[in-house]
Order: C-alpha cells, then sequence, then structure tokens
C-alpha cells in the first residue's frame, strides 16, 4: 500500500499531469507528508533518520536564501514559498524511495518496480505529447506552446518541452541505474525507445545532447566485454538516422501532420549567431553588469526581456548577483554531495546549464531525489559486496549511506 501510494504521488507530480487541476500536486504533497510524520510502519519509522544532515543544510541554505532573496526584492510569497515545496518534494522522493529500498527484504524487486513506475511516467509523457499535438489537451503554458507550435510544432505534454525532454532523460538515467542491480534488459530498452522518441518530439538540441551520453554510457558498461555487439549497435544506429534524416517526411494522425524529426533537424541546422538563446546569454551577461554583486532582483530577466536565459548560473547572477550565486552554490553542493559522477553528468548538468526552474519545478526534485536515493543505495551495496559485479557506473572511493 505504501509503495502503491508513492507510486501515485511520483506519476501525478512528476509527470506534470497536475496542469490538468492546478494545485493538486501541493495538496498530495503535503497528504503525503503527513502521512509520513504520523505513520508508524517499519518504512515510515525508518524515514525520520533517513535522511544526512547535509542534505537538510542544503534545504535550508536554499528554501532560506529564496525567502529572504524574493522578500527583499519584491517577490510573491507564491514565488517565495515555490522553492520550499518543491525541495520538499526532493526530500519526499529520497526518503521514502531510500526507506523501501532499504526497508525492503527484496531491494532488487522495490527497484523493479520503481522502474516500472518510471516506464510508466515515461509513456503517460509521451502519451501528453500526442494529446497536445491533437489539441486534446491544456497545458501550464497555453501561449507559449501556441507559439513554439505555429513555428516549430514543438511538443511538451502536461508541461513545456525544455521541461519534458529534461525530467525524461533523468527517468531513464534512474532505469539504467537500477537495472545495473535487477539486471533487467527489457525495461531499459523500453525506456530507451520512449525516452528518445519523447526527446524528438520536443526538438530539443540540449534534450539530443545529453540523450546521446546518457544512452552510450549504458552500453559501454553494458557491452564493456563485447566490443563487438557495440560496435554492431552503433552501426545499426548510424544507419537508421541517416534512413531518417533523409527520408522521413512527417506522418498524419488524426487531420495532423507529426514532423518532430524534420523540425529537430532544422533547429540543429540553425545558425549559432540566429538563435534565441546565444541572444539570451549575452542579454543575460549584458543584464548582470550594473549590478553584479547584489543582482537586480527576482526574475529581472525574464521581466526585462521576455524570457529566461535557460541558464540558473546565469539567472541568478542577473537577479541575485554573486553573493547570491555563491550562497545557492554552496547550497545546492551540500544538497547533492557524495552522488556518483554519473548523476551530476546526466541529472544535475542539463537542468542547471540548459534548462530554467531547477528549483521551481516539481518534475525535477521528485524524480532527482528518487534518483538519488537509488544512487545512493546501489553505491552504499557495491561498498558492502566488492566482490560482486559493478552496477552500472561503478562506485566512487568514498560513496556514503542514505
Amino acid at each position: 500500500m505504501a509503495f502503491l501510494a508513492f507510486a501515485v504521488f511520483l506519476i501525478i507530480t512528476g509527470t506534470g499531469s497536475y496542469s490538468q487541476l492546478q494545485g493538486i500536486q501541493y495538496v498530495l504533497l503535503l497528504a503525503f507528508l503527513f502521512a509520513l510524520a504520523v505513520g508508524r510502519s517499519r518504512t515510515e519509522r525508518f524515514i525520520v533518520g533517513a535522511i544526512e544532515p547535509r542534505r537538510f543544510n542544503g534545504v535550508v541554505i536554499v528554501s532560506a536564501f529564496y525567502l529572504i532573496a524574493n522578500a527583499l526584492s519584491g517577490g510573491s510569497v507564491r514565488d517565495a514559498i515555490t522553492p520550499l515545496m518543491v525541495l520538499a518534494c526532493f526530500l519526499t522522493a529520497y526518503a521514502y524511495g531510500g526507506a523501501l529500498l532499504v526497508a525492503s527484504d527484496d531491494p532488487k524487486r522495490v527497484m523493479n518496480r520503481l522502474s516500472v513506475v518510471l516506464l510508466i511516467m515515461l509513456c503517460a509523457m509521451f502519451g501528453a505529447q500526442v494529446l497536445q499535438g491533437l489539441d486534446l489537451l491544456w497545458v501550464l503554458d497555453n501561449s507559449q506552446r501556441e507559439i513554439e507550435k505555429s513555428r516549430f510544432a514543438r511538443y511538451g505534454g502536461f508541461i513545456n518541452a525544455n521541461l519534458t525532454n529534461t525530467i525524461s532523460v533523468m527517468m531513464l538515467y534512474g532505469i539504467y541505474r537500477m537495472s545495473g542491480l535487477t539486471k533487467a534488459r527489457l525495461i531499459p530498452i523500453l525506456a530507451t525507445i520512449v525516452c528518445t522518441v519523447i526527446v524528438v518530439m520536443t526538438q530539443s538540441r540540449s534534450g539530443v545532447l545529453f540523450l546521446v551520453p546518457v544512452v552510450g554510457w549504458y552500453l559501454v558498461t553494458q557491452f564493456r566485454q563485447n566490443l563487438a555487439a557495440l560496435a554492431y549497435f552503433a552501426v545499426g544506429v548510424a544507419a537508421f538516422l541517416t534512413i531518417a534524416v533523409t527520408q522521413y517526411s512527417g506522418i498524419r494522425l488524426g487531420g495532423v501532420k507529426f514532423d518532430p524529426f524534420g523540425g529537430l533537424v532544422r533547429r540543429v541546422g540553425k545558425d549559432l549567431g540566429e538563435d534565441e538563446r546565444t541572444t539570451l546569454i549575452i542579454r543575460a551577461i549584458e543584464e548582470s553588469a550594473p549590478s553584479a554583486i547584489f543582482g537586480n532582483g527576482y526574475n529581472h530577466l525574464t521581466e526585462t526581456v521576455g524570457l529566461g536565459a535557460h541558464n540558473m548560473f546565469l539567472e541568478s547572477l542577473v537577479s541575485y548577483g554573486i553573493i547570491g550565486l555563491a550562497i545557492l552554490i554552496v547550497g545546492s553542493v551540500l544538497l547533492y554531495r557524495g552522488q556518483h559522477w554519473s548523476l551530476y553528468a546526466f541529472c544535475i548538468v542539463k537542468p542547471v546549464v540548459f534548462s530554467h526552474g531547477f528549483y521551481d519545478q516539481l518534475g525535477f526534485q521528485l524524480v532527482l531525489g528518487l534518483v538519488c536515493a537509488v544512487d545512493v543505495f546501489v553505491l552504499r551495496q557495491q561498498r558492502r559486496s566488492p566482490a560482486q559485479p559493478r552496477p552500472v557506473g561503478g562506485a566512487p572511493a568514498a560513496a556514503r549511506g542514505l
């Protein structure tokens, strides 16, 4: 029953499906936190001591910073509280996911179930993309969707295209990480196919930039003893992409033409000087110069230019200055320290450097919390059983417990 409740919480909040009934994610989160606080089961009692102090320190620093900074710069109460709710999602997924694994007599079985839940979430996000393309789905940023649809037909599903592909890649990494212990093969293959389709549907260049290394890392780890099989796979992928680029012209569904692959190719081929994101980065650097120490106030770049820089460092520098950026970096290091290098490379670098809303989006932190718990558990298992086969990604020299 505890796992079922956790699965429902993950699916509704992590996929962004709450956009169909705004505000339900906060009700779910509060209800779930209440259940954790009053629970008496073995799993729920474990949660009290599941999180290391350093993670709490990171949460306190980041949350306090946003509360104070937004209050001083005139931000709304909702803007100030949102990071608190988002980080509460991270802690809930981290603590509860870790508790399910540690308290279980068969953690591999729990990992298999979690992998299935993540695969269901990926399928739900893809289904939402199709519904959006057929104009059967309302999303949070409807006005932005109409603009992007007229230009590129970028489908984000329940949320916008950038968030969808980023969260999907994080889910895929989580499935890969769990498969290192469970030795599952079918679920990672299905997840790879669904995630690839999702990224192509969003036409995200940064999504492709991170999807390819994630899949490559998994394949090299799995086929390190069979390089011939890896070479055959690489040749097959190259042949498929060549045919797709030269022959694919889109498909029609319900009278609507879907041509995401063609749109992705066109976006990749855009001149760098004409790219909107490049312009925003340059503008962010210019806006940060006049008030480099203390910044220009909450959400300054969006209010001035109309869009963010899709980079947490630059947006924080513009809004809060060098001092604010330094505080956020310290809090983030405490919050995420002690994980395997692959988690930083594939789950944190992209939303921080190539996306927006890292501390504003529930999906980012919810999936990241679960993946962090799985990662720490894998590292713990590896440390206790050095003679066993290495899980996907291996373990660093100083792996820490939950």
